[in-house]
């Protein structure tokens, strides 16, 4: 987990559960006249996409994760067998890896 108001190399992150109410289309911070200590910049800018497919092994459990709604986060919502899933595959997650 990130704490709250954490800085990382010229980053600072905010935890959502911070924010309130937001809304993309209200809070397009390149559109308002938004203050800060620090530049605004898009993510996009700064982080690399990392994409890890795993393409499904028929007996190989899979745990899967659901996202709660209201920015709320990732939880384990239950662990599947390869070929009780309809997808070929899979997006893998790792821990503080965007």
């Amino acid at each position: 987990m990130v704490a709250q108001n954490s800085t990382y190399n010229y980053l600072q992150f905010v935890r959502f559960k911070s924010l309130s109410l937001w809304d993309v289309k209200k809070n397009r911070i390149f559109d308002s006249k938004e203050t800060s200590d620090y530049d605004f910049v898009r993510l996009a800018d700064v982080l690399t996409q990392v994409k890890r497919v795993e393409f499904l092994q028929p007996a190989k459990d899979y745990n899967l994760l659901g996202v709660k709604s209201y920015g709320l986060g990732v939880f384990h919502r239950e662990t599947k067998k390869g070929n009780d899933i309809k997808a070929k595959y899979l997006w893998e997650l790792k821990k503080m890896v965007i």
